[in-house]
């Protein structure tokens, strides 16, 4: 089980819903800097009042109780950029620690992935910045993983979104597994579409 880093207040991690299906969101606060005994992140009282929001590919194994590589990487750049919360969010809803051992069942109910994106439209107006991160698969049909990330930009289409680059063969935005080296913030580029 891999556990949060030591800068999130584990007591206020949110997962809706509290199942082992699918997950909405995920909303992460970070405790106080001078709480933390870190190298990370100095600590900005004006900037830990913002909240932002990553938008992902599928949930892996992150719930309240555990965390996963990813959500930790995630985690570790968003906490060094001085933020106070993290709302993480999904193109698609169901988790699986690999996109191909979702069920084709789960991956038609249009109620949940209907669901998901009011939930991504929602969360967005609550975030001060927004990042994404869904990265590109071939595990599932091109078309409908096309649909996914459509029904995704159209549910926050007037906010100005960030990635850390864009993979060169699809132009969409680069998984946290595959950011390679540390970038600043001011180093992530504006996701256009």
């Amino acid at each position: 089980m891999i556990t949060y880093p030591k800068f999130v207040d584990q007591n206020s991690i949110e997962c809706y819903p509290q199942n082992e299906a699918y997950r909405y969101y995920l909303t992460i606060r970070f405790v106080p800097a001078s709480d933390v005994v870190s190298s990370f992140a100095t600590y900005n009282k004006e900037k830990r009042a913002k909240t932002a929001m990553i938008i992902m590919q599928n949930p892996s194994k992150a719930n309240e109780n555990c965390s996963d590589r990813t959500v930790n990487k995630v985690l570790n750049y968003l906490y060094e950029f001085g933020y106070g919360k993290v709302i993480i969010m999904n193109i698609i809803p169901f988790y699986g620690t690999k996109i191909e051992t979702i069920s084709k069942v789960d991956l038609q109910n249009k109620k949940i992935l209907h669901k998901n994106c009011e939930e991504i439209c929602k969360n967005s107006k609550k975030a001060h910045s927004i990042f994404a991160a869904w990265g590109w698969t071939n595990q599932l049909a091109a078309s409908y993983y096309r649909e996914r990330i459509a029904e995704t930009k159209k549910a926050i289409k007037d906010q100005k979104i960030y990635c850390y680059s864009t993979n060169k063969s699809n132009n969409e935005p680069r998984h946290p597994r595959r950011w390679d080296k540390w970038k600043n913030e001011e180093e992530f580029q504006p996701l256009l579409y």
